[in-house]
C-alpha cells in the first residue's frame, strides 16, 4: 500500500470502521481491545495493515486445514431457509486450496429476499405487513437487536452510509414506513436522537458541535406570493448555481422548463441527469419580511445535508461572544434542506454584519436572510467525519459560462430545441468534439510532453517517456526476453523465407538509427527489455511488421502498465472524409513509418531494451531503441503530438501546411482536398518542407488531377500512379482512403459487399 499513494487513505479511521461494522460481535470486541492496546503503545490508531493481520490471525485460530463438525468455527453466514438458526456450522478445507462450505447459521447479510421480522424468504424486511402494524418502540427495538440499517432494514451500514434509502408513503420523508409516526415534534426529536445514537453519532456537550451557513427560510413563486413553503437554505460560495430539491418543487407547484444536465467528472465519465429549470422564484428569511429573488434555479432529487450541522440556540451556550444572537436563531425545524444557494445569488450571501472572538473559534454571520454560525468544535478522532460538497461546474449551450467548483464537475444544460437541430446538423458535419473534459492522466500526459518536447541536433523531434510516475524498481527481465528470443530463433531456422524478412526488418532499423548496440548494463530498477515478434498485413503478405511487445508481463507488470496512453488527439474520421471531396482536387498521402520519426529522451532509452543477433546471427548482443516503436501504449499519442507541435512551431511560415497537418491528418494518413491545381501544388510543396524540418518525410501521394501529379517525383508517388497520365481509359487499381476504395480516374469511392 505504501508503493501507492492513491490507497493510503484506506488506513483512515473512518475507512477501517467501515470494515469493522460487518464483522461478528465476538470479532468487533476482540479488535477494540486489540485498538486500545494499540493506541496505549503508540499513541496513534491502527492501520488496515493490523486489521489485516488481526483478522488472518482469527482466521487461523478458528480453523486452517482442519475438519470441525458441531464444534466448528463460529462465522456469520447466511440463514438457512425454514430453519430456526442453529450455532454450528460445518466447515471442510481440503490441502487442495477447494473449500467447501456446508452453512447453516443465521446471518445478517442475506444474498436474496429475507425478512428480519418474519425470518421468511419471500419478501424485505422494509414491504413486511406485520412489521408495519408493530408499535413503534418495537419496531425500533428490533432493528437495534438485528443491527440493521434505520433507512433500508438491511445490516452491514449505518444510516448516514445508507444509499438505498426507503421513501415512506404516508409523509414521503427517508425512511421506512415502519418507522412513521404521527408523534408531537417534541417527541420526533427524542425519537431521532435515540435513532442516531444506534449509529454511535451521539454528540454530548464534550464532544463539541459542527455548524455552518445554514438559515430557516420561506420560499415561495412570484405567480403565488402567499403560498409559502418552509426549508433550510444552505449557502455554498463555492457553488454557481443554485439548486432546489424535487420534493420541495413538487409541493410549490410552479411552473418550469424540463431540461437535461450533463455531468461530466474528472475522471470523464458523462452522466445525463433530467432537471427542471425554475426562474421567478423568491425567498425570504424566517423572520424577515424582505424578500430576495433567486436566479434561475434546478432541481435535483438530492441535496446532501446533516441537521447537526444547522445552527441552534444551544450551540451559542458555550461562547460569549455568540450569547447575544442566541434569541435571534431558532430551534430544529422539522424539514429538510430544500434550497442550496450559490453565488449566483450575491444578495444572499453577502455577510451584513459578523461576530469574532480571538483564535480559532466559531463565529456568527447575518444576512438577508438571518443569522448563522460557523465553525466546528471539539471534534472526537474516532468519529466519522462527514464531509459534504455541493460545488459543481455549469455550462448552459447558449451562454458558454465556465463555472469553476472544488469538484470538478462540468454540468451542461441542453435544450430539446437545440438538440433536435444538431441531431440533424451531425449527418454531414464533424463531430469530433476536442473541447471535452480530460482526465488527470490526460492532464499529466500532456504536462510532460508540452514541458520536454523540443528537437535536437539534428532536428529530429524528441520526447520523453509519459509515465504515470516513473518507474525505479523493475525487476530485471532479461531472462524471459532470453526465451522469447530462443522460441523466436527456432521460427526462424525453420522458415527460411521468414527468416530473409526479418533479417531485413531488424538490419534497416539499425542501419537508419532507430536502434543502437548498447555494451553497458543501465541503471538498476530503470532498464525493461522488450520482447519482439511479427505480423504480417491481411492485404500485404510480402511485408512484414515487427511488434515490440509492451505488454508482455513479468513479475505481474509490464512496461505499458507504467506508460500513459494520453488523450484522444486524432481528428473526427467523418470529419477528414468529408473535407477530402468537398472541393475539386483531391489529394491523399502518407507519412513514411510515423512512430519512428519521433526519437525517445535520452534518459527514457533503456527502457526500450531488446535482444537480437549481430549480423552473422550467432551473438546476441543488447540494443535498444530511440524512437517510439509500434507496440507500445503512449507511442500512438507521442506520435499525434509530436506532429502538432511541429506544425504549432512553423505555423507562420507553413500556415497553409500547419493547417493541413493539424486537421487533415488521421494517424499517418493525410486526405485534403482545393480548390485549384495551383493550390493543391502549393500546398503539397509547403506540407513536404515543413515535415522536412523535422526528417518527417511525405510519400505515397495520389491526386485526381495530372498536373499536380508531374510535380510528385515518381519516387514519392503512389505504386499506382507511377504514371503521371491520369485518364478513364486506363483506369488504376482503386486507391485506398482511410479504408474506403477511391477510384482516382472517376472520382468515385467503390465499395464491396461479401454475396
Amino acid at each position: 500500500m505504501d508503493d501507492v499513494p492513491a490507497l493510503c487513505s484506506l488506513n483512515d479511521w473512518s475507512e477501517i470502521r467501515k470494515v469493522v461494522d460487518k464483522l461478528p460481535d465476538c470479532l468487533v470486541n476482540q479488535w477494540k481491545r486489540k485498538v486500545t492496546s494499540y493506541k496505549r503503545k503508540h499513541k496513534i490508531y491502527p492501520k488496515l495493515k493490523d486489521l489485516t493481520e488481526f483478522l488472518q490471525d482469527e482466521v487461523e485460530v478458528n480453523g486452517t486445514e482442519v475438519t470441525t463438525e458441531g464444534r466448528g468455527a463460529t462465522a456469520m453466514v447466511k440463514p438457512a431457509i425454514n430453519n430456526k438458526p442453529k450455532k454450528s456450522a460445518t466447515l471442510t478445507v481440503k490441502s487442495t486450496e477447494k473449500k467447501t462450505l456446508t452453512e447453516k447459521k443465521t446471518s445478517s447479510r442475506p444474498s436474496h429476499k429475507f425478512c428480519y421480522n418474519c425470518e421468511m424468504t419471500n419478501h424485505m424486511s422494509v414491504d413486511c405487513g406485520h412489521l408495519r402494524r408493530k408499535p413503534h418502540a418495537e419496531v425500533v427495538k428490533l432493528i437495534k437487536e438485528k443491527r440493521l440499517c434505520f433507512g433500508c432494514l438491511r445490516p452491514g451500514h449505518s444510516y448516514k452510509m445508507c444509499q438505498n434509502r426507503a421513501q415512506c408513503t404516508k409523509c414521503s420523508r427517508r425512511h421506512p414506513d415502519c418507522l412513521h409516526t404521527e408523534e408531537k415534534p417534541e417527541e420526533k426529536k427524542k425519537e431521532n436522537i435515540e435513532t442516531v445514537q444506534t449509529c454511535g453519532k451521539v454528540q454530548s456537550a464534550t464532544d463539541g458541535f459542527t455548524s455552518a451557513m445554514i438559515v430557516p427560510v420561506w420560499v415561495s413563486h412570484k405567480n403565488k406570493p402567499h403560498q409559502e413553503l418552509l426549508t433550510y437554505a444552505m449557502f455554498d460560495t463555492q457553488s454557481s448555481s443554485t439548486f432546489m430539491l424535487d420534493n420541495l418543487f413538487d409541493k410549490l407547484k410552479c411552473p418550469a422548463t424540463r431540461t437535461n444536465l450533463t455531468i461530466t467528472t474528472l475522471t470523464s465519465i458523462k452522466e445525463t441527469a433530467e432537471s427542471l429549470k425554475i426562474s421567478n422564484l423568491q425567498v425570504r428569511g424566517y423572520r424577515q419580511s424582505k424578500k430576495l429573488n433567486l436566479p434561475p434555479t434546478y432541481t435535483r432529487q438530492f441535496i446532501p445535508f446533516d441537521k447537526d450541522h444547522v445552527p441552534t440556540r444551544s450551540k451559542t451556550t458555550s461562547w460569549p461572544h455568540l450569547q447575544h444572537v442566541e434569541n435571534e436563531l431558532e430551534e430544529l425545524f422539522d424539514c429538510d434542506a430544500g434550497l442550496l444557494i450559490g453565488y449566483d445569488c450575491m444578495s444572499a450571501l453577502a455577510p451584513i454584519e459578523t461576530i469574532r472572538a480571538e483564535g480559532n473559534v466559531p463565529y456568527a454571520v447575518k444576512t438577508e436572510l438571518g443569522w448563522s454560525i460557523v465553525g466546528t468544535v471539539d471534534q472526537r478522532e474516532s468519529a466519522d467525519r462527514l464531509g459534504i460538497s455541493h460545488r459543481v461546474i455549469m455550462k448552459e449551450s447558449e451562454a458558454e459560462n465556465q463555472l469553476a467548483f472544488e469538484c470538478k464537475t462540468t454540468i451542461k444544460e441542453k435544450s430539446f430545441s437545440n438538440e433536435i437541430t444538431k441531431i440533424m446538423q451531425t449527418d454531414f458535419t464533424d463531430i469530433k468534439n476536442h473541447s471535452k473534459a480530460i482526465s488527470m492522466e490526460d492532464r499529466s500526459f500532456l504536462q510532460q510532453l508540452s514541458k520536454n518536447i523540443h528537437q535536437d541536433s539534428e532536428d529530429f523531434v524528441t520526447m520523453p517517456l509519459p509515465f504515470r510516475e516513473r518507474p525505479t524498481d523493475l525487476r530485471d527481465n532479461q531472462k524471459m526476453a532470453e526465451k522469447r528470443l530462443h522460441l523466436l530463433g527456432k521460427k526462424l531456422q525453420s522458415e527460411p523465407m521468414f527468416r530473409q524478412q526479418y533479417t531485413e526488418f531488424m538490419t534497416n532499423l539499425l542501419d537508419q538509427g532507430h536502434a543502437e548496440e548498447v555494451t553497458t548494463p543501465g541503471k538498476k530498477g530503470e532498464c525493461w527489455f522488450l520482447p519482439h515478434f511479427a505480423v504480417f498485413h491481411s492485404k500485404k503478405l510480402d511485408k512484414i511488421r515487427v511488434v515490440f511487445d509492451g505488454s508482455a508481463k513479468f513479475r505481474q507488470q509490464s512496461i505499458n502498465d507504467h506508460l500513459l496512453q494520453g488523450p484522444d488527439l486524432l481528428n473526427g474520421l467523418l470529419g477528414v472524409l468529408l473535407r477530402f471531396r468537398a472541393k475539386k482536387i483531391a489529394i491523399v498521402c502518407d507519412i513514411e513509418k510515423m512512430f519512428h520519426q519521433f526519437r525517445v529522451a535520452e534518459h527514457d532509452r533503456d527502457y526500450f531494451r531488446f535482444l537480437w543477433w549481430d549480423d552473422k546471427m550467432e551473438t546476441v548482443k543488447v540494443y535498444r531503441m530511440v524512437v517510439h516503436l509500434f507496440g507500445t501504449t503512449s507511442s500512438p499519442g507521442c506520435a499525434t503530438f509530436g506532429l502538432r507541435y511541429l506544425a504549432q512551431k512553423h505555423q507562420s511560415t507553413h500556415s497553409k501546411a500547419a493547417d493541413f497537418i493539424q486537421q487533415s491528418l488521421y494517424v499517418d494518413d493525410g486526405l485534403i482536398s482545393v480548390s485549384s491545381e495551383q493550390e493543391a501544388k502549393a500546398l503539397i510543396e509547403s506540407a513536404k518542407d515543413l515535415c522536412k524540418k523535422g526528417n518527417i518525410r511525405l510519400h505515397k501521394f495520389v491526386t485526381n488531377s495530372s498536373e499536380v501529379l508531374k510535380t510528385v517525383p515518381p519516387s514519392e508517388r503512389s505504386q499506382n500512379l507511377q504514371e503521371a497520365t491520369i485518364t478513364t481509359t486506363t483506369p488504376t487499381q482503386p486507391e485506398r482512403a482511410l479504408g474506403v476504395l477511391w477510384c482516382v480516374e472517376t472520382d468515385t469511392f467503390r465499395f464491396t459487399m461479401p454475396v
